[in-house]
């Protein structure tokens, strides 16, 4: 039993379960168990009966019910009752948990993990007395030092697999950063986002909600789910929700602020027992805001367990959360640009004169003119804007040189600018020109 390999199990439950049973068909011994150790209780983590070859694990028994016998073992004794009624550390147990399973001897053993008392292995006799020698003793001794060695073969293997999983999440989280920060339209991949989210941090269900401030409503519009666990993009339910019930998670995400709770603990409201008819056992929302607005939250579902999210975890999410309100914001900043683009190209087709845009260099190059300007040249827009000819070289010789001195005094000693020259048209004739204009800065250039 000593040379188990226990790297093999995923719990210590697990291994107690082995260890019982292998202990028990060994020794002859009816009932073996294992009970965690807490200062005002201790609880059965397993119970392995021989006779009927079964594990239980329903037990608690608490300090305020039995002070004698955890005063024993709180002082590290290991308590050996060959005659469970003639002990006095087991004398609280004689009129109910010893008649009830016809215990009749016990050897009760401590379980130190890093130096503290961690546990208890427990060996009871239900057919006739045993009385423990030193063969015993040592037995037992051994046994404890095995689930010491599960205790910690457990604990290594979950610090092993928990920087996998941290390792998984940042690799995820980074590469989905990277496409949303080039992409130009954030939500084109969502269902693969939150496909790779929920893959990645191993939840039950992951989804997107929109936020509209105006109208105070939230509403589903992405998600992800695992295996069998029941989508709700369909449920109409989840769309143009009033704030009003959601207010639990819509007050605290308004603050910027995480919700993370588990259901059991919400307080009674629409919102938990929408949770409960969706059989979610532990929520994690982060808010998504832009400009110090609340446009979205992205959340996280635990329907098998109730999942503690690690602080770790938490803020390797953050990150990701802020990159997606930088790339939502982006996205409506480049919007509002091209709007405002568009605005001003109407605009400026639709005016009965030439409308340009020139860099300040020495050519004063053009980019942006309207359509107007075949007309007063005789030249297409084209030409200027690839460079193929430029605007002063068309500028009369005799005004050309006064118009590039004014020109570049007016911007720069930011003034507006207004010239009377001549060009010659394409078909060599002179047009005269009257020409208004303005200064564009952009940091102080």
């Amino acid at each position: 039993m000593s040379t188990t390999s226990f790297a093999k199990y995923d719990s210590i439950v697990s291994i107690i379960k082995v260890v019982s049973e292998n202990v028990s068909k060994s020794s002859g011994i009816q009932r073996i168990s294992f009970w965690n150790y807490f200062p005002d209780r201790i609880e059965c983590v397993n119970l392995f009966e021989l006779k009927d070859y079964k594990h239980s694990n329903h037990l608690v028994i608490k300090k305020k019910d039995y002070p004698i016998y955890f005063e024993s073992i709180e002082k590290e004794q290991i308590i050996i009752a060959s005659d469970v009624n003639l002990q006095k550390e087991t004398s609280e147990f004689i009129d109910n948990y010893f008649l009830e399973n016809n215990i009749k001897s016990l050897l009760d053993y401590p379980v130190f993990i890093d130096g503290k008392l961690s546990g208890i292995i427990c060996f009871e006799t239900t057919h006739s007395k045993r009385y423990w020698d030193n063969e015993d003793i040592n037995f037992t001794r051994s046994v404890s030092e095995i689930i010491t060695l599960g205790f910690e073969t457990i604990k290594r293997k979950q610090i092993e697999d928990n920087l996998i999983y941290k390792s998984d999440l940042l690799t995820a989280v980074t590469k989905i950063s990277e496409k949303i920060l080039v992409s130009k339209d954030t939500f084109k991949d969502f269902d693969e986002i939150l496909a790779t989210l929920g893959d990645a941090t191993k939840a039950d269900r992951v989804y997107y909600f929109e936020a509209v401030e105006e109208n105070r409503t939230i509403s589903q519009k992405f998600e992800w789910v695992k295996g069998q666990i029941e989508p709700q993009i369909e449920n109409p339910d989840l769309q143009n929700v009033p704030y009003e019930m959601f207010l639990d998670i819509v007050i605290p995400l308004k603050s910027s602020k995480v919700y993370n709770k588990l259901v059991k603990n919400m307080f009674e409201s629409e919102f938990k027992e929408l949770m409960k008819s969706q059989d979610i056992l532990s929520v994690l929302i982060f808010p998504i805001q832009v400009k110090n607005k609340l446009v979205g939250a992205i959340g996280f579902d635990d329907c098998t367990n109730e999942r503690v999210w690690s602080e770790d975890e938490i803020n390797i999410l953050q990150s990701l959360m802020n990159n997606i309100s930088s790339a939502i914001e982006r996205g409506l900043n480049e919007s509002l640009i091209y709007s405002s683009e568009e605005r001003f190209r109407l605009l400026a087709d639709n005016i009965p004169g030439t409308i340009y845009l020139s860099k300040y260099d020495s050519k004063f190059t053009k980019i942006y003119l309207n359509d107007e300007i075949q007309k007063l040249s005789g030249y297409s827009k084209d030409v200027f804007l690839n460079n193929e000819i430029s605007y002063l070289d068309i500028i009369h010789p005799d005004d050309r040189e006064r118009v590039i001195k004014d020109q570049k005094y007016a911007l720069e000693n930011n003034q507006k600018i207004h010239f009377i020259y001549r060009i010659i048209h394409k078909d060599e004739r002179i047009v005269w020109v009257e020409e208004f204009g303005d200064v564009i800065t952009k940091t102080t250039k």
